[in-house]
């Protein structure tokens, strides 16, 4: 009987990483202007020694490693000699304009000192639903000041902005006595 035994230095380890839950992540329908509950993900792996692990978050969602402080930048991690990596970050469906199912996907990927991709996690699909906010109106400037003027002469016209968001009937905009509105000019 002959054995041989062989040493393998440190990079010769399978190098394997992955970000789980996967398949199919779906979002509370979250309303525009706001960001819905977060979802936890654990990025595991090993044989990643000087390695740096990036998570780039896909757009309308905010990621964070601490489930409090969320950004849309991406997540890095740098692999200590160990090679494990072992992490839990979070994210977030924060849509824009609605009604509008949003896909996105997320994976963690693993860059080495030399800029190669190393390793990297099966693609998480991720999904939600943006919808109506409350409604809303609003007017720019809110104030306006015409100063003095003659009796039964006009001012000179002022403008001002008035918009809606999440409106079931048309904006209506009724003067105040001994006032002209116009959504013209002249």
């Amino acid at each position: 009987l002959v054995l041989f035994l062989f040493a393998l230095p440190l990079g010769a380890f399978a190098q394997s990483l992955s970000l789980t839950p996967g398949s199919i992540q779906v979002f509370d329908n979250t309303a525009v202007g706001s960001a819905s509950p977060s979802k936890a993900f654990q990025v595991d792996g090993s044989g990643l020694a000087g390695s740096d692990v990036n998570i780039v978050i896909p757009v309308r969602f905010e990621g964070s490693t601490n489930n409090t402080v969320f950004s849309t930048s991406t997540i890095s991690f740098t692999v200590d000699a160990s090679g494990i990596i072992n992490e839990t970050i979070y994210l977030r469906f924060v849509p824009n304009n609605p009604p509008r199912l949003i896909n996105g996907s997320v994976s963690a990927s693993a860059v080495n000192l030399n800029g190669d991709v190393v390793a990297s996690s099966s693609i998480v699909k991720l999904r939600g639903t943006g919808t109506a906010g409350p409604p809303s109106i609003s007017a720019a400037p809110t104030s306006l000041s015409f100063g003095n003027q003659l009796v039964n002469t006009p001012s000179a016209a002022m403008n001002t902005t008035v918009t809606g968001s999440s409106l079931t009937a048309p904006i209506t905009v009724t003067a105040p006595a001994s006032f002209q509105v116009s959504a013209t000019l002249g």
